[in-house]
């Protein structure tokens, strides 16, 4: 079977993991029992040696895929020439439940004959033996206690080589079947007394979780209105309920082209996602997650101090990553124990959205925040290797220089620092004003291109950088300023093609393959600030054409194919479509519950305490 894009794919999950299934009925990407544990089935990532746990009528079908109203229980409708039938994928979500996975398949006209063949392999890539037991088959990883069990209502058979098991059954009309794949020893336990499971509770679980519009009217009504009410659902499959932490994607990577060969990769957690994701939990009314997702990055500051502190993590906060087997060289691990200055910023970013959205700073956490405003005040004149996004160092260019927008986030943590002080009463270090000062000065002078009119990339180049549109977000400047609507222009001029902005360009042509959604939709927002109002609803209701039938995005587009690609769903790029969202709204006079805030005024009352 070949490699299917990543609009043929549907999700499902739970507060602990998540699968995609292919509109053919495959489940071709899952790890239990969380998202980050090794995969069961990555088919996804490797045809040959990945496993999948496919369902599917024999012979000819249509199919397509929907989800069952605003829930993670996903329907996928095949039509054959002798019958229709549904296929219906959930997860539970009750407690001690998480890492099974529920198929039914329902015929409603005439009958279907089916083949299931179910082909797991564990630890990147090894195959698991197959046993009979009990009402189904027991796989049995390489690894101590790693089981997984297949139960079923039909029989089942192993496969000649021992690693798989297949059935072949005839269902009529309105008859049903089902299949449970669970993991585990206590999970096994709970499958000792077969009982017919039913989605109705999961979909009323996600029912109460999905955002709902108040009554005096939504924020977000418009075409793009949907989508992120499903990326609030996506978030929520993210967050690792035992951490706070946000994963960065279900599926670490995609295969570009047949046959390309890829690496099996932790999901970690950014600590550039947090500000942007809280403010994407609080304006969907999602406020436990937002506080928890800050509570993550609080504890690991205090644990690990200014100069320990990284700008990702394994999602349970560990530090250490071990490259599972087969693996590739990849840039976000390289990125891990590079100096990044921008990993400073986002951290008074999500300290200053904190204050914003509870009143006040966790207990202990002010102390730090001076220490991480007095490091910035001598590391900033150090270059670092710039803010990490794919695409940052394409062909091997990346190396330490003094990025503009490196500088910028320097000016952000003395800029929130100095107004976290003054919110509590406090006087800020006479140091944090001069060296803000400074920098602003030197961001101005040496990051700017008269001759383009615009922002650059370096301080060493002229080239353009979309991340320069931040300056108006960040409240560097403000936004009816010609420097800013000088880049706007220039970005627009250079980088653009439709409504899509490239992360970068050489004199040869586009450098990255496809165009880059996170700066796409970095664009809607800057115009949504600098009052083109029109023009970022203009561009944001197309952008949405552009997501998958599910309403999911990856990294880039494929222009040639309009095809998404990279990590998926990602994380970074739903977060700046719901940032893209609160912007619009915002410019057209809606009531937010967390509206963005600059440096411009302050965005909250001076308090007693901080």
């Amino acid at each position: 079977m070949p490699y299917l894009s990543l609009s043929e794919y549907g999700l499902i999950g739970n507060s602990s993991s998540s699968a995609l299934i292919s509109r053919a009925g495959s489940i071709d990407w899952c790890c239990l029992p969380f998202l980050d544990s090794p995969s069961h089935f990555a088919a996804m990532l490797d045809e040959n040696r990945g496993g999948r746990f496919q369902i599917n009528p024999e012979g000819e079908f249509r199919s397509e895929q929907s989800y069952a109203q605003n829930t993670h229980v996903l329907e996928t409708t095949f039509e054959t020439p002798h019958g229709r039938a549904i296929l219906t994928d959930w997860m539970p979500t009750n407690e001690g439940s998480e890492a099974i996975i529920h198929r039914r398949v329902e015929v409603v006209e005439g009958s279907v004959s089916w083949l299931m063949i179910c082909t797991p392999r564990f630890s990147g890539g090894l195959k698991a033996e197959a046993e009979v037991f009990r009402n189904g088959i027991l796989f049995r990883g390489p690894a101590q206690n790693e089981l997984a069990h297949l139960h079923a209502d039909v029989p089942l058979q192993i496969s000649a080589n021992g690693s798989a098991a297949v059935a072949r059954f005839t269902l009529g009309m309105g008859d049903r079947c089902q299949f449970t794949w669970a993991w585990g020893r206590t999970h096994i336990a709970q499958l000792s007394v077969p009982r017919l499971a039913n989605p109705q509770e999961t979909i009323e679980f996600w029912m109460t979780q999905a955002h709902r519009c108040p009554s005096t009217g939504c924020p977000f009504a418009g075409p793009w209105h949907d989508l992120l009410v499903r990326s609030g659902l996506l978030l929520k499959v993210l967050q690792t309920k035992y951490a706070g932490s946000l994963a960065e994607a279900v599926a670490p990577s995609f295969p570009r082209h047949p046959g390309e060969r890829h690496g099996w990769e932790h999901r970690y957690a950014w600590v550039q996602n947090t500000a942007t994701g809280m403010q994407a939990f609080a304006n969907l009314d999602y406020h436990t997650e937002a506080t928890a997702l800050f509570q993550w990055l609080s504890d690991l500051l205090v644990r690990d101090g200014v100069e320990g502190l990284q700008p990702a993590y394994l999602l349970d906060g560990g530090k250490q990553f071990s490259e599972s087997k087969p693996i590739l060289p990849d840039e976000s691990i390289r990125t891990l124990h590079e100096f990044h200055l921008d990993t400073f910023g986002q951290v008074l970013l999500a300290a200053f959205e904190y204050r914003r959205l509870i009143g006040h700073l966790p207990a202990g956490l002010w102390q730090k925040i001076v220490e991480i405003a007095d490091y910035i005040c001598q590391a900033w004149r150090r270059p670092d290797y710039g803010p990490w996004h794919p695409g940052r160092s394409v062909g091997g260019r990346s190396r330490p220089e003094h990025f503009v927008v490196s500088k910028l986030f320097c000016w952000v943590v003395l800029d929130r620092a100095i107004q976290l002080a003054e919110s509590a009463n406090e006087r800020p270090t006479p140091r944090w004003l001069d060296e803000r000062r400074i920098l602003h000065r030197t961001i101005i002078e040496q990051g700017y291109d008269n001759n383009q009119r615009s922002f650059v990339r370096s301080f060493a180049d002229r080239e353009l950088d979309p991340a320069t549109l931040l300056i108006p977000i960040l409240g560097f400047l403000p936004p009816d300023d010609p420097r800013v609507l000088g880049t706007l222009d220039a970005i627009q001029s250079q980088l653009s093609e439709g409504v899509f902005i490239h992360a970068r360009r050489d004199p040869h042509g586009v450098e990255f393959p496809g165009a880059s959604l996170l700066f796409s939709f970095l664009y809607v927002s800057a115009l949504a600030i600098c009052g083109r109002a029109e023009e970022a609803q203009t561009r944001l209701a197309e952008l949405g054409s552009y997501a998958t039938s599910m309403g999911f995005y990856g990294d880039t587009i494929n222009l040639a194919s309009n095809e998404n690609r990279g990590s998926f769903p990602s994380l970074e790029v739903h977060l700046a479509l719901i940032q893209a969202g609160i912007h619009v709204a915002a410019a057209r006079g809606r009531n937010l519950i967390l509206a963005p805030a600059s440096s411009l005024a302050l965005p909250f009352p001076k308090a007693k305490s901080a």
